[in-house]
């Protein structure tokens, strides 16, 4: 496979002004960002644009997701893993909620607007996914709760989508100890292998 990973607005190590113009972005010009270098890497004739899929863990799988609703014609299919899917719920549960600042920080970064939460949240725009779909998410994980996993499969069924999914138990924000991992990426692999194969068609 050849992989593209994408320096979009809002990354880290790239100074503060770079960082800061990802904030409230996070399903506006950051996903315009991932979708255009996709898509200046598929100018290159070497690369077959009918065998595409974007593969997140964590904000990358909040990602993967957005830019799949934003441009469903480029990308054959998505994988989440450990996926933040709800942005209504940032600063009420997991990781954020933990202290002021953390409240303070995710305001800052996606705004309080419960609306633009909800149109920027793949959660509330189940109904426009149209990549195949592998979501994988650990049972015990206080970053991302499962309940993002839950609320998602949720409106993916209801809104009559197929899926797969992947759920570890004991298992945080990650997998980290080597069968957990092996299970993971055999899943992630097995699942490219089927969408992304040289017989496959649009």
């Amino acid at each position: 496979y050849a992989v593209l990973q994408p320096n979009f607005r809002g990354s880290s190590g790239y100074g503060r002004a770079f960082k800061h113009a990802g904030y409230r972005e996070w399903g506006g010009k950051m996903m315009d960002d991932i979708i255009e270098a996709t898509q200046s890497v598929l100018a290159n004739d070497a690369i077959d644009s009918t065998r595409v899929c974007i593969y997140g863990h964590s904000f990358g799988a909040y990602a993967a997701l957005m830019a799949s609703i934003k441009a469903p014609e480029l990308f054959r299919c998505a994988i989440g893993s450990a996926g933040i899917y709800d942005l209504t719920k940032l600063g009420e549960e997991g990781a954020y909620r933990v202290v002021d600042s953390s409240a303070a920080y995710v305001e800052r970064v996606v705004g309080k607007d419960p609306e633009r939460r909800r149109q920027h949240s793949p959660t509330y725009r189940a109904n426009e996914l149209q990549a195949a779909l592998l979501l994988i998410h650990g049972k015990r994980d206080i970053v991302a709760p499962k309940s993002h996993f839950d609320g998602l499969v949720s409106a993916l069924k209801k809104a009559d989508k197929s899926f797969d999914t992947l759920v570890l138990s004991g298992t945080g924000h990650g997998p980290y100890d080597v069968d957990k991992r092996r299970r993971h990426y055999n899943k992630v692999l097995e699942f490219l292998a089927q969408h992304l194969g040289e017989n496959q068609s649009n």
